[in-house]
């Protein structure tokens, strides 16, 4: 008997793609945090 099914496969390929289309992508030369607000932003 099998604990791995059609089914439990597709459950978990149906939650990694959930997972990896909220994924942030890295910015070249941006931190944790980055100051990214203009002047005029920052003082409406």
């Amino acid at each position: 008997m099998s604990l791995v099914t059609n089914g439990v496969l597709e459950a978990l390929l149906t939650k990694l793609k959930g997972i990896f289309d909220t994924k942030v992508d890295k910015v070249s030369g941006k931190g944790l945090s980055t100051n990214d607000f203009t002047t005029e932003e920052k003082e409406k």
